[in-house]
């Protein structure tokens, strides 16, 4: 995350520009996360185009055994001649809060704000991560 939550309900950024979005998504291709989409919505023309996308999103366990991450997400996606305007996420942020305490304490690094999904161009809005192992989560179920 690049800049605080800031509790409101006007838009606010974490991410902005192109080289920080784009690290918020090389972090999710860097830990190996898929993405399977379940469903694609497109409306409107190439001057003014929205796209909602429905997904799994999940990190398969190396050694076959239950998915290390997974978690469900809708994307909200705007763009212009195809060039993307605005992203929004919403995906459970228990689950992302999760995954990231795990991922940060296997790193020895710290621990992600827990936040809220939100995505634009001029930004994204960091989303919360749980992990989906109850042994790793005392109170999580899957």
């Amino acid at each position: 995350m690049f800049r605080p939550v800031e509790p409101s309900r006007r838009q606010h950024a974490t991410h902005q520009g192109p080289a920080e979005i784009r690290a918020f998504a090389d972090r999710f291709t860097d830990e190996g996360v898929q993405f399977q989409i379940e469903d694609i919505l497109v409306n409107g023309p190439p001057w003014n185009t929205r796209v909602a996308l429905r997904v799994q999103s999940f990190l398969p366990d190396s050694d076959g055994g239950p998915d290390v991450y997974n978690n469900r997400a809708i994307a909200l996606l705007e763009t212009r001649w195809g060039r993307l305007l605005s992203w929004e996420d919403y995906e459970d942020t228990e689950r992302v809060a999760a995954w990231d305490r795990t991922t940060a304490l296997e790193k020895g690094t710290a621990t992600l704000e827990k936040g809220t999904a939100r995505s634009t161009a001029q930004g994204i809005l960091p989303m919360g991560n749980e992990h989906p192992d109850p042994s790793r989560n005392p109170g999580f179920a899957t």
